[in-house]
């Protein structure tokens, strides 16, 4: 078997696992407005709400956290490269976000 093939299967592989993983570590009942679930994603929640989210799936926190540390990350370089203060930045990137749906692969 060529290496080329070799990886390819390799990738394949670890997709699927990746797959298993993440519809095992997810919740499975719908949280109001989760990112875990093929519901919704948390938009416009108060700090109180998603407390109460990330108390019962620490998992979520985790992935959520990663998210609001990208948003961040984009603003700041929005800043940067356009000399726009923080609030200007912030408003733009908000205005232009989108929701990611989770795919089928099946």
């Amino acid at each position: 078997m060529q290496l080329s093939n070799l990886i390819f299967l390799f990738f394949k592989e670890l997709e699927h696992i990746q797959d298993i993983l993440r519809d095992r570590m997810t919740c499975t009942k719908p949280v109001h407005r989760s990112i875990f679930t093929k519901y919704r994603t948390l938009v416009g929640l108060q700090n109180e709400d998603l407390n109460n989210i990330f108390v019962n799936y620490a998992l979520m926190a985790a992935h959520y956290l990663a998210l609001v540390l990208l948003k961040e990350a984009v603003i700041f370089l929005t800043c940067v490269k356009t000399g726009m203060p923080y609030e200007e930045a912030n408003k733009k990137c908000c205005a232009t976000e989108r929701t990611v749906k989770k795919s089928s692969h099946e």
